[in-house]
């Protein structure tokens, strides 16, 4: 009896079935975060603390969670955040860029063709497709 107690409390990787419980616990104790002082439970594999999940992605600090696994997992993540704020900053700047031609392109178009206006407004903003505002263009180079 005290061979068989002693025989489950160690870690046996080819254990046939296997222990769904060591799993639940190498699972919790092999994800990035902070050890747990609720549980500080080690897994008898990897010798890991069990750690806390996270409660959001926002107030997630990358620095604590991935420095273990070095500075190129931290720097992958600010660069994921650099390339949102970036794409971010270009569609923001080409918004305003287009609304600023198709508010002078169509208020020139409105104001010399009433009937046949491609230009159309809709809470104060021109709406206009690219195609047609490339035509007022040409129009008003000509």
């Amino acid at each position: 009896m005290s061979s068989q107690a002693s025989s489950d409390t160690r870690y046996n990787p080819f254990k046939y079935p296997p222990d769904y419980n060591l799993a639940r616990i190498h699972q919790k104790a092999s994800m990035p975060g902070i050890p747990s002082k609720q549980h500080p439970v080690h897994c008898p594999c990897c010798n890991e603390k069990v750690k806390e999940p996270f409660k959001s992605w926002w107030g997630r600090s990358i620095e604590k969670d991935f420095s273990k696994y070095g500075g190129a997992v931290v720097v992958y993540f600010w660069l994921l955040k650099l390339y949102l704020l970036a794409a971010i900053l270009i569609i923001l700047v080409y918004g305003a860029y287009l609304h600023y031609l198709s508010g002078y392109y169509c208020d020139l178009e409105v104001g010399i063709n009433v009937d046949q206006t491609v230009c159309s407004k809709l809470w104060g903003f021109w709406i206009v497709t690219n195609e047609d505002l490339y035509d007022l263009i040409e129009k008003e180079q000509c």
